[in-house]
Parts: C-alpha cells; sequence; structure tokens
C-alpha cells in the first residue's frame, strides 16, 4: 500500500475498524513469498457465519500455499462496503487487490477504463502478452466467444473475473411460493399447473389472505425487490429500470405506459393487504428468511442455495431430520413461472446472467509486485485451481467418485470416475447449513476470480426442487428483456450518466413509493408529470448514451 502520512493515518483507523488477518505461506521455501492486500468484501448471509476473516478458511490457506503469497484481507463492515470503498478511492491508498464490480457506475462513476484513466487499476494486456495470468489466457482461449464480454470496447483487459462455465448457472432467483399450502387451496394449481399470470397470482394472493396462510402473502422486502430483475413490471413487457426491446434497443421502464398499469396493480395488491405492510424496510436476509421459515409470507423472491436450500436445511434441522434429495415435511417451497398477462405466453424477464460475470478482481497501480499478484489470482483458472475453488482438497472437503453414483438429473458423464463428490465436512456438519459450510473450502456459492462448475451446483442444490426450480424458471422466460450485453461507457459518456442517474433513480423511487403509498394519486395527470420530470431530468439523454453503448456491445460480440 501507498506510504504516506494520509495514507498511515488511514490505515490505523482502518485497523480499528476492519478485521485484518494476514495468511503466510510459502510453497516450497526456495523463493520469499509475495506480499500482497486484498480488499474484499465477506458475504453476510454464508461466510460470516463461519468466519469474520477470509484469511482464516481452509480455502484461502491452501490458495497462498500454492502460490507462494502472503495475503493480507481487508473487509469492509458489513453494511459499510460502499464507504470504506469510496474512502479508499478517495484517498488513494489502494490495496493490491480489490474486488469489486468496477464496471457498474454505480460503484465507480466511468466504470473500469475510466478506474484505468484514473490511475486506480492497471491492465492486464502486457501480463496476457508476456506470460503472467497463462491459465486466464488459456482460459479464454478455449471459450473464445467469451472474450468479447471481458475486453472493453478500448480494448483493455483489466479484471480476473468470475464465470459462470455452464448454462445451468445462469439462473438461480426468481418468484417462489408455499407449494404445500398453494396444493392445500385446492382451486386447480399444483407443481404442474402453477399460477403463470398476473391475474392467477391474484387469485391465489386472495386465497392465500381468506384461507388464513397468512395475514400478508405476498413478502417484499424493499421498494426495488417489488420490480427486482423485473420479473413482476416484465409481465406487463417492460423493465424496472433499463431493458432491451424486442428490436434491441434499450427502454427505460418508468417512461413506458405498460409501466403506470404495474404500478395500478400493485397499489391494488397493497391496499388489498396481499403485500406485508413494511415493503418499505430494506428487510435483509435473515429477516427475509425469518418471515419464510416462520410461515410469514406464501410467495416470495429469492435464490435457490443461500434461500430455498437453506430454508430446508433449517427445516430439517428444527425437526432433527435429513430429508435430502426429499423435502422436509410440513415445508415445501417451488419455483413459480415468470408470470405474463397472457397465459402460455413466454416472458422476457427475470433473473439471469453472462456467462463472465462483471464482479471481478483487479491489481491496483498500489501493487509493487504485480507478477506475484497474477501468480495469486491466475490460479483460478489452472484445472487444479478452478477443483479448488468449486470442491476444496480431495481427502478433506471432497473425495472423487463415479458420476453415476450420484443419481443426478443433470448430465454429468464428462466426470467419468473422477467426480468430486463433497465430503460430510460440508454436507453433514451438524451445525450449520451446507451454504453456510460449504464458505470453509470453497467460493463456488457466491463468486470470485475463477470458473463456477455445473458439479458445484448439483451437490449445493441437493434438494430434488431446487433443480426443478431452474427448470421451471428458464422454461418461463428467455430472459432477452433484461438480458443486457456486457456495456462499456467512454470517460466523457461515464461522466454524463453519473451526473443525471443518480438524480433520476432518486426521483423514479420517490415517486414510486408516493404512488403505491397512496401520497400521490395515481391517474393521467400525475403520470403524465413523471414523465416530464424524468424528460426534464435528462432521461433521453441516459437511452441515447446506453444505447450506443449497446451498438457497440453488439459490434464486439459482448453478448
Amino acid at each position: 500500500m501507498k506510504k504516506t502520512t494520509k495514507a498511515l493515518a488511514l490505515v490505523l483507523s482502518i485497523l480499528m475498524l476492519m478485521s485484518v488477518v494476514s495468511i503466510t505461506a510459502m510453497a516450497d521455501g526456495s523463493a520469499e513469498p509475495s506480499q500482497l492486500t486484498y480488499w474484499r468484501a465477506l458475504d453476510t448471509s454464508k461466510e460470516t457465519v463461519m468466519f469474520t476473516n477470509w484469511a482464516d478458511s481452509e480455502l484461502a490457506k491452501w490458495i497462498a500455499e500454492k502460490t507462494n503469497c502472503v495475503v493480507t484481507f481487508v473487509h469492509p463492515p458489513a453494511g459499510q462496503e460502499a464507504e470504506k470503498f469510496n474512502l479508499m478511492i478517495a484517498t488513494g491508498d489502494y490495496t493490491d487487490i480489490i474486488e469489486r464490480d468496477l464496471s457498474n457506475t454505480s460503484n465507480y462513476p466511468g466504470g473500469v477504463d475510466k478506474a484505468v484513466d484514473d490511475g486506480v487499476i492497471i491492465t492486464l494486456n502486457e501480463a496476457w502478452d508476456n506470460g503472467l495470468v497463462p491459465n486466464l489466457k488459456a482460459y479464454f482461449d478455449a471459450h473464445p466467444e467469451w472474450l468479447p464480454q471481458l475486453i472493453t470496447d478500448r480494448g483493455n483487459i483489466t479484471n480476473f473475473p468470475f464465470i459462470r462455465e455452464d448454462d445451468i448457472l445462469l439462473t438461480s432467483w426468481g418468484p417462489q411460493v408455499r407449494i404445500d399450502w398453494l396444493e392445500e387451496l385446492n382451486i386447480g394449481f399444483d407443481e404442474n399447473n402453477l399460477p403463470s399470470t398476473i391475474e392467477d397470482w391474484d387469485t391465489v394472493l386472495r386465497a392465500f389472505k381468506e384461507a388464513g396462510k397468512c395475514e400478508y402473502p405476498l413478502l417484499c422486502v424493499s421498494l426495488n425487490s417489488i420490480g427486482d430483475n423485473s420479473a413482476l413490471p416484465g409481465a406487463y413487457g417492460v423493465g424496472w429500470e433499463y431493458y432491451l426491446d424486442e428490436e434491441g434497443n434499450v427502454q427505460y421502464g418508468p417512461t413506458q405506459d405498460a409501466f403506470k398499469d404495474f404500478i395500478a396493480q400493485i397499489k391494488i395488491w397493497i391496499d388489498d393487504g396481499l403485500i406485508n405492510p413494511d415493503w418499505q424496510a430494506n428487510l435483509n436476509t435473515a429477516q427475509l428468511r425469518q418471515n419464510i421459515l416462520s410461515d410469514n409470507a406464501a410467495m416470495y423472491f429469492s435464490n435457490l442455495g443461500g434461500g430455498m436450500g437453506t430454508w430446508y436445511d433449517y427445516k430439517n434441522a428444527e425437526l432433527g431430520t435429513k430429508s435430502e434429495p426429499a423435502n422436509p415435511e410440513g415445508f415445501r417451497s417451488f419455483a413459480l413461472p415468470f408470470p405474463t398477462l397472457e397465459k402460455g405466453a413466454k416472458s422476457r424477464f427475470g433473473g439471469s446472467a453472462l456467462h463472465v460475470a462483471s464482479f471481478c478482481a483487479f491489481i491496483t497501480t498500489a501493487c509493487e509486485d504485480v507478477e506475484g499478484a497474477c501468480r495469486y489470482l491466475d490460479f483460478g483458472y489452472s484445472e487444479e485451481g478452478k477443483e479448488m475453488f468449486n470442491y476444496g482438497k480431495e481427502g478433506i472437503s471432497f473425495n472423487y467418485i463415479n458420476y453415476e453414483d450420484l443419481n443426478s438429473p443433470v448430465d454429468l458423464s464428462a466426470f467419468g470416475d473422477k467426480f468430486p463428490r463433497w465430503s460430510d465436512a460440508i454436507l453433514a456438519d451438524p451445525d450449520h447449513a451446507v451454504a453456510e459450510a460449504c464458505s470453509l473450502y470453497i467460493r463456488a456459492h457466491s463468486s470470485g476470480p475463477f470458473p463456477q462448475d455445473e458439479g458445484y451446483l448439483v451437490q449445493f442444490m441437493k434438494y430434488a426442487d431446487q433443480l426443478k426450480t431452474i427448470e421451471t424458471w428458464n422454461g418461463s422466460s428467455d430472459y432477452s428483456g433484461s438480458l443486457l450485453p456486457r456495456l462499456y461507457f467512454t470517460t466523457e459518456e461515464s461522466e454524463e450518466l453519473a451526473s443525471l442517474e443518480t438524480d433520476i433513480d432518486t426521483y423514479k423511487d420517490e415517486t414510486i413509493t408516493k404512488f403505491l403509498t397512496g401520497a400521490t394519486e395515481l391517474n393521467d395527470a400525475t403520470w403524465a408529470d413523471f414523465q416530464n420530470g424524468l424528460k426534464t431530468m435528462g432521461i433521453e439523454k441516459c437511452l441515447e448514451i446506453r444505447n450506443a453503448a449497446v451498438q457497440r456491445a453488439y459490434e464486439r460480440g459482448g453478448m
């Protein structure tokens, strides 16, 4: 880290606020280890249950040993990630490695190319050409169709990305329902005939309430969760924010008249007591879990690993049983198709992702040992590193078996008799759900600088309902509206977006909240005022910039 008086003062304050632990490892004793500092946020739903610093995980120790590195991890306190990151950037006191989504202009105004121009991060082009990242380069040589998702419009390679290697890994979030309750209602819906339209949702929500299953059947944890991944506004053919129309152009959902119809429907559900009254409270993961496990929700939005799988684990622990791959007695969650307005129609929206994620690890300009940082981060793209990030270490967190012994509905024949089956250290931890126990040995259940493998998923999704849920979601949407290509912006574009979109987002959220609470009546006049406000604040310029970026993405093949 940079050695200045200001930096030393900052380090002292960070040491008081953050947990900093070092890992020291020597690969063979023949060379001095690289000394590195690494900034990353911990996953509070999985990792912090097991440790307060990643240095205490077995995986971190193994990687340090393999790469001959001494790594000091710096973790921002939960809830202060953005604040601490911005402070680090403002002071110029960077760690050697930063793990964060810098292509998201809300995280870093201007995105990755601007971070290069600002002297925050280095490009990897020279390291790529000179053999310092042989595993990363070999990986993309084997997957050339994904390279445009990594390279910016200016030709910069800037990061070590998280990669979802198999198609089944692209979707892990969506709407769910207490299917056991739904079938008890006896109103014509079951696992083979799920509610698929907004009219169906309305019918089922009212039936849940009338039957006394729970007071507020649809659980929404925040304003933005109402539009998360455009699942609900997508039924009306629009996104919650930016989306692609059927011609491949970027549009902004709140500027479309169909968005008004969506808001009107949500307001009806709120007014009729079908949505929890604290939907503005920004409930956290633990509160979401508590509501669902306490039978306070019948329909909700969540993921499958830290969501459904963890709920099933908790229910099994509560009952003193283990039911996988079946479901725990008295509790069953299941997918709802991404809804539409017409029966039999397919949604264009929902939670899916590109193979090459925007969440990445970067080497900063403060790093004095770029070769060591490259060696450390490049390890995850080797065969050994990929296996370690996804399964851990043989004899400790996994053992090889024949793939047929797993009896998975997913085709795993490519593994042959070398399928890395997790051990009881993960699968039978008496005190922790699998999503938590994993954190000591792997990172495949979250993200990081490595390719995620489908063999991890079929074990992490150990309950039959989890894989069936993915099939239901993928069968109900093609994601063509919500899945934008990887976008990169020029410095000028980024600065203009940053100057416009923060105020637009605030205005949008405040106005929608007023419509939903009734503070502002939703009618033609107030809707027109909202549209005029968006135009005055520059939404048309934002669309112009984003459409230009989309066209450049199409030209480089960045979808």
